[in-house]
């Protein structure tokens, strides 16, 4: 009697937990197919997402942040001057836009959106190999790794990935001296 009254006890507790409905969306760890479409920085993307699930149905687009990357500004405006760095990360992504799906994740512990309203999030390429697009980056030394609040084993990961780029002196690192 004592285990059922537990039982009973715990799964209100688990009910009690869970968000209620309401129109306000929970970007908590949602993962969701999507397509590159638009690429404003080495970033800052934005996708279409391919299936009717949060936080936009398919068909919807979204501008994302990538968590954990800090990327020097890029703009294709007239007379606008851009570091070779900034180019060649959107130019990166690019080789990803209106390609093969990507499939778009986000982080509780980073939060939901940025100051500017972007849906901060990773993205993960749609193969077997678990590639990450915002650790590529990172790795090819094409933007920097941002400290902020995320999931710590990413975080880990995304470290890992700019330590290894200056110490193989990859990209932006490639006179870096470490003293």
């Amino acid at each position: 009697m004592m285990k059922l009254i537990f039982a009973v006890a715990a799964a209100m507790l688990l009910l009690s937990c869970t968000p209620a409905a309401s129109g306000d969306y929970n970007d908590d760890l949602e993962t969701s197919r999507a397509v590159i479409r638009r690429v404003f920085d080495g970033g800052t993307v934005e996708v279409e997402f391919m299936e009717n699930r949060r936080p936009k149905g398919a068909g919807q687009t979204e501008t994302l942040r990538l968590i954990g990357v800090e990327a020097d500004p890029y703009s294709t405006a007239p007379g606008a001057v851009c570091s070779t760095w900034a180019e060649a990360a959107a130019q990166y992504i690019g080789r990803y836009k209106d390609g093969g799906s990507v499939y778009v994740q986000t982080d509780s512990i980073a939060g939901s959106r940025d100051a500017a309203g972007r849906l901060n999030a990773y993205i993960w390429f749609d193969d077997s190999e678990e590639r990450l697009l915002n650790e590529d980056l990172i790795a090819a030394g094409l933007v920097r790794f941002r400290s902020m609040p995320m999931d710590s084993w990413i975080s880990g990961r995304l470290s890992e990935a700019e330590k290894q780029a200056k110490k193989k002196h990859t990209g932006r690192w490639h006179d870096w001296n470490e003293f």
